[in-house]
């Protein structure tokens, strides 16, 4: 009878097990509510989405997880993903759009990681993937170990060096460099290869260290999951639920830049990779990634200045004034104060830089302060550079970011616009540093004056920093 009752229990035991690791490859929801705008249906790989456009110079590849696929990997619901997401995304325009998939089972067996390691090679390479002259890869779970372990097999080989070469931007998303916790759970029921590979056994220190060596010529970055992932509605209900990725193991293959690390504090292991809207957050993070690292993959569409229309003007003569400040401080201040545009909505709302207590691509975050303290900070700037900045562009608000392509300006923009800050319509003034390459822009609008000439008022001030020439 006891006998009996074992085989009972440890087959339930594996019965649950067997859901739970099942579900890690499972679709679940993501979080925003915003339906995915682009006609697009999920595929399976290995394809290129809607086929391979042979006028696009660059590809964005994704390789899904463990017991997951091309098209359930990406896909929070049947009828959108996150390769289709990119279609609606301007930045992603000149970008052909390549979907992997490898076999990954449950029960049977299923190829190790350096196996589909050196395949996914092969594939990348005869299905003209690795010809593209700027090369984007996302990947999942451990779809990141085979993309590491690819990369490393790239490196080793001299006739390789040209295509890794191409290669701008990786971007791991829950990779467990070091291992995850429920691979040991899985190891118990399936004699899956791939999950004795991703077991916290400390065998993965080789890869990592392998990895730390290498001078790569692109730009990665680690994503860890910040919710526990519930397998069971009741187990969610309780809080209840499990880290499938710690951070420590997500982030260790970016060990060597810990400002390619953040934790998508919102999503889970799953969710993390199926974005439904433009705004969500694993999202930007990967077009803020795209734009600062693979920016010459996007044509350059700069919009003409406006410098000798009549606004232009306007803001320049305004400029003007604000210099000739400069040698006067006690004065400058009013003169300044003067120039600020003033309404019930924007008195005491100055667009102020102050500096960020973290990494970002742009090295300001912004605060709004009263009329005469703004004042005093642009004095105070102009003070110090009396001859280095020079007027370099004059465009509105709305096309800034066409002006300098920047995944964290773009968002910014839209932030000011939505809060009520500013318009896409505000003039624009661009002054560069020569010395640092920093650019500062001065945003404000053009109105009549009392004598009915048309005056430069400011809205806010903003400090870009130089633009990397190599993105490493």
């Amino acid at each position: 009878m006891r006998t009996i009752q074992r085989l009972v229990f440890y087959s339930t035991v594996r019965g649950l097990v067997l859901a739970v690791v099942a579900c890690l490859g499972c679709a679940v929801p993501a979080l925003a509510q915003a339906a995915a705008p682009a006609p697009c249906l999920p595929i399976e790989g290995p394809a290129f989405l809607g086929g391979k456009d042979p006028s696009r110079t660059s590809v964005v590849v994704f390789v899904h997880g463990v017991l997951s696929s091309a098209r359930t990997a990406w896909s929070g619901k049947e009828d959108q993903s996150w390769p289709c997401l990119l279609r609606a995304e301007p930045a992603f325009d000149n970008s052909n759009i390549y979907l992997y998939r490898y076999d990954t089972q449950l029960l049977g067996s299923s190829p190790e990681v350096d196996k589909v390691a050196e395949q996914l090679r092969k594939d990348l390479q005869n299905d003209g993937v690795l010809d593209h002259a700027h090369i984007t890869i996302v990947a999942h779970s451990m779809g990141g170990l085979v993309t590491a372990q690819m990369l490393l097999r790239m490196h080793a080989k001299e006739d390789m060096r040209d295509k890794l070469r191409r290669i701008k931007l990786v971007s791991f998303f829950g990779t467990p460099a070091t291992g995850a916790d429920i691979a040991n759970v899985a190891s118990y029921v399936s004699d899956s290869l791939q999950f004795a590979g991703m077991r916290p056994d400390g065998h993965q220190q080789a890869l990592i260290d392998q990895w730390q060596k290498v001078a790569w010529p692109f730009h990665w970055y680690c994503l860890a999951e910040g919710q526990k992932m519930g397998f069971f509605s009741f187990a969610s209900a309780l809080g209840g639920g499990v880290l499938v990725v710690p951070k420590d193991s997500a982030t260790a293959l970016c060990q060597r830049r810990p400002d390619g690390v953040d934790v998508l504090e919102q999503f889970d292991h799953s969710s993390m990779v199926k974005p439904v809207s433009l705004q969500d957050t694993p999202h930007r993070y990967l077009k803020r990634y795209f734009l600062s690292c693979a920016g010459d993959a996007i044509p350059k569409t700069y919009p003409s200045s406006e410098v000798n229309t009549p606004d232009g003007q306007a803001m320049l003569q305004t400029l003007a004034r604000l210099r000739a400040s400069e040698f006067n401080l006690d004065a400058a201040p009013t003169v300044v104060q003067e120039a600020l545009y003033q309404s019930d909505t924007w008195s005491d709302r100055f667009v102020l830089p102050s500096n960020l207590g973290q990494p970002a691509l742009m090295t300001r975050s912004f605060e709004r302060l009263p009329g005469r303290a703004f004042a005093l900070e642009f004095v105070k700037l102009f003070a110090a550079n009396p001859e280095e900045l020079a007027p370099a562009w004059v465009g509105r608000l709305g096309t800034l970011d066409r002006y300098r392509a920047d995944g964290q300006l773009t968002e910014l923009r839209q932030a000011w616009v939505s809060a009520g800050y500013a318009q896409d319509s505000d003039i624009v003034l661009v002054l560069e540093q020569r010395s640092s390459g920093e650019q500062v822009v001065i945003f404000g609008s053009v109105q009549n004056d009392a004598t009915g000439a048309r005056r430069g008022r400011i809205r806010g001030l903003l400090i870009l920093p130089a633009q990397p020439k190599t993105c490493t």
